[in-house]
């Protein structure tokens, strides 16, 4: 009997070790997004830089297996302003994206952390192209582009502790498109328009455990 309660309280105690402890994050942010597409119209390249532009969103992520990985999600709706020369006058581009994360990221502590994963772009609203001076809005059809887009995201993530449960983020992004945006018609068989952008999250995060 006595072994008994013995195995029934060491079983209580380890169920309820802090090391088991879901530990959630909630990360309202502000983003910088680079956007600077390559892409390959009637079989010429052209040369798309990247200006910055602004965006926010709400990112959520919990600790995997009592691990230093977590799973990190959420939503962000992202401007993105490109410019390219096309002989001698400046044409711009700006295009409206929600953005939906999907990263695996190991923290070496609190500190530091690295991640991996996709995210799926949702294209929102209309194209605004200026050019000379002049501005026109088009459809994604109309611009020859497609309005879902898939890729890879690469993230590197410093974390500075404000008060007890609050930290300071700053997460610096890589977001490589895998999908071919370009469509046909308007454009030619050959076609290519694919996304990239560097993207800078500042926001402040709140770590609990919820239950």
């Amino acid at each position: 009997m006595i072994k008994n309660w013995r195995f029934l309280l060491l079983f209580f105690s380890m169920a309820r070790s802090p090391a088991q402890a879901i530990i959630m994050e909630v990360t309202p942010a502000v983003i910088l997004n680079a956007a600077a597409s390559t892409q390959k119209q009637n079989l010429s390249n052209l040369g798309w830089t990247g200006d910055v532009a602004t965006g926010f969103g709400f990112l959520t992520s919990f600790n995997l297996l009592d691990s230093n990985f977590t799973l990190e999600t959420g939503a962000v709706y992202l401007n993105q302003f490109s410019e390219r020369d096309s002989s001698g006058i400046t044409i711009k581009q700006e295009s409206h994206n929600l953005h939906l994360p999907l990263l695996i990221r190991y923290n070496f502590d609190e500190k530091m952390g690295i991640g991996i994963g996709g995210y799926a772009g949702i294209g929102q609203g209309s194209i605004t192209t200026t050019q000379g001076g002049a501005a026109t809005l088009s459809s994604y059809t109309d611009s020859g582009i497609h309005n879902r887009d898939f890729g890879l995201l690469i993230s590197a993530r410093a974390s500075l502790r404000i008060i007890s449960q609050i930290f300071f983020i700053v997460d610096g992004r890589y977001q490589h498109g895998l999908t071919n945006l370009a469509n046909i018609p308007p454009g030619v068989p050959g076609d290519l328009l694919n996304t990239r952008s560097m993207q800078a999250y500042l926001g402040l995060s709140y770590r609990f455990i919820p239950f």
